[in-house]
């Protein structure tokens, strides 16, 4: 297990009576890319903000690379590259041109690192174009450019792909995925719930400020899993399996029964039916989506 790259520990914020951020615990290796989920408004730009010492927290810290943030944050924050809202570059220059500049910000920079980011980013063969002849998704794109120019072990990015289009989204989707493949560290933040599914190693989904859910994106999905069993009846149903799950968990559906049980396997179900002399029509794996499953945790967060 490698130690972890960023760290947060009853990380807290409040606004007077507000609390928009309420003891997050979080921790992200060397080529992890967690995906921080959550409506608008749920706490995380907030956080965001105090893991990039851009507001301090109320209670709880932040620890970049085994260090506190407060102990010395230009020299941790120099080792990571952020994208928050859309990025501000000049539009009479080149993508290259634009590059050049934010180098000279940051540090000395080759043309041979600018040429790697243009690259990575996809961007080479329209890197001496106007950038503002650019479309919105090569715009977020340089933007994250920019946030990796010095090879930031830890890159945050806050809802990059707020307004792209649906190729503005493919695009960025490919761009974060092979970020992680290098072994750069991502958090990325969004409120579209299908598009981190498709990149994230880790999902952690928040809700007015905390964690209602945390683990492998796998996992998390898992929660979605409903076995369908269809010609039994669900009395017959309820009695064969009561020991391997809730009675709650099953609920009539035309045909059969459902159970709102992912971890069950089909062949621990199986077993126990034909142990009860029950012989199914058909037992069957059925998923929820992502947004399902951000709604039913959200709702039995709030007892709903």
């Amino acid at each position: 297990m490698q130690s972890p790259i960023l760290q947060t520990r009853n990380l807290s914020k409040r606004y007077g009576e507000r609390v928009a951020v309420d003891g997050l615990d979080l921790d992200l290796c060397p080529g992890e890319v967690f995906g921080f989920l959550g409506p608008n408004g749920a706490g995380k730009t907030t956080t965001i903000r105090m893991l990039l010492n851009l507001i301090r927290p109320t209670a709880g810290e932040v620890r970049l690379f085994g260090r506190p943030l407060r102990d010395d944050p230009s020299g941790l924050l120099r080792r990571v590259g952020a994208l928050i809202e859309s990025p501000s570059f000049q539009p009479y220059l080149t993508g290259r041109q634009n590059l050049n500049v934010v180098g000279r910000y940051t540090g000395p920079v080759s043309p041979t690192r600018i040429d790697e980011v243009l690259d990575v980013i996809g961007l080479s063969n329209r890197a001496d174009d106007g950038f503002a002849s650019y479309s919105l998704g090569m715009k977020q794109r340089l933007g994250i450019g920019a946030a990796i120019l010095m090879a930031p072990e830890l890159v945050i990015l806050d809802e990059p792909t707020n307004g792209l289009d649906p190729a503005g989204i493919v695009e960025m989707r490919e761009l974060i995925r092979r970020l992680g493949e290098t072994g750069t560290a991502i958090l990325v933040s969004s409120h579209i719930l299908a598009e981190i599914r498709q990149v994230a190693t880790r999902i952690g989904i928040i809700r007015s400020g905390r964690f209602i859910a945390v683990g492998e994106t796998k996992d998390i999905l898992a929660t979605g899993n409903r076995w369908e069993i269809l010609g039994l009846e669900p009395h017959d149903v309820l009695r064969a399996l009561a020991d391997l799950t809730d009675p709650q968990t099953i609920e009539p559906v035309e045909g059969g029964v459902s159970i709102e049980n992912g971890k069950l396997e089909g062949r621990t179900i199986i077993r126990a039916l034909t142990h009860a002399n029950l012989y199914p029509d058909q037992v069957r794996r059925t998923s929820e989506d992502l947004e399902s499953i951000f709604l039913s945790l959200t709702e039995r967060e709030a007892g709903l």
